[in-house]
């Protein structure tokens, strides 16, 4: 499994190099950055010490959609608790969630917002999951590079691992029934503007293993009832 850190339009470049150098700290290589070159800055480079090859090697990302299609599993991070999803998860929860998924997913995307205001709600909403960290106070708040800090610190700890040939099968099978999900529910009228659309599609993405052969079975029966176009 392969676990990409993401910044999002980060706009203070010291953050930046601050970040990288907390994932080389914690034995993580691979930065990921949306619509920002805040890391070519000569600041970033300064905060990173020795960690520019980080910044040097970072993949960079037009737009959020784009990054978020290179990903099997995407992990959105917030502060805070936004009515957009029924579920969070608590960052020390993280490496328990990736190691039971580590034979269905091996591109991971932990996604971090603008420092000023985090992720926006639409993009909080096309993630997989949402993380937050639970704090004592809501003022003051962690920095960006701090909360990369901690995050990767957690991450650390866990080792989500398995055979390239069952993980490779499994992806394809967890991609697969998203598609057919995709396909049945606008058939049952439940289309894609309806929240429980993207509910269904929120809770397919903590299925296990067992759990998707199963719904594999049971989508294969459903479309067989419905009526061919």
């Amino acid at each position: 499994m392969h676990i990409h850190f993401v910044l999002v339009e980060p706009a203070v470049p010291e953050n930046v190099g601050a970040a990288a150098r907390a994932l080389k700290t914690m034995g993580f290589d691979s930065l990921w950055l949306v619509n920002t070159r805040a890391h070519l800055d000569p600041k970033a480079g300064y905060v990173a010490h020795a960690s520019k090859e980080i910044l040097e090697q970072a993949r960079t990302f037009d737009s959020f959609s784009g990054m978020l299609d290179e990903l099997d599993f995407s992990i959105a991070t917030s502060a805070k608790s936004r009515h957009v999803r029924q579920e969070y998860y608590m960052a020390g929860e993280l490496p328990q969630v990736l190691n039971a998924k580590a034979g269905m997913i091996d591109q991971v995307g932990v996604i971090f917002g603008r420092e000023e205001y985090g992720l926006k709600n639409g993009e909080l909403e096309r993630c997989d999951i949402i993380s937050r960290l639970p704090m004592h106070t809501s003022y003051p708040s962690l920095n960006l590079a701090q909360t990369v800090m901690v995050y990767s610190y957690l991450l650390a700890s866990g080792d989500p691992s398995s055979g390239a040939q069952a993980a490779d099968y499994n992806r394809a099978q967890l991609k697969a029934l998203k598609s057919k999900v995709e396909q049945i529910l606008p058939l049952i009228d439940l289309p894609e503007t309806t929240n429980i659309y993207n509910r269904i599609l929120e809770r397919l993405m903590h299925a296990t293993t067992d759990d998707v052969h199963l719904l594999h079975t049971i989508c294969n029966e459903v479309l067989k009832k419905l009526p061919k176009e």
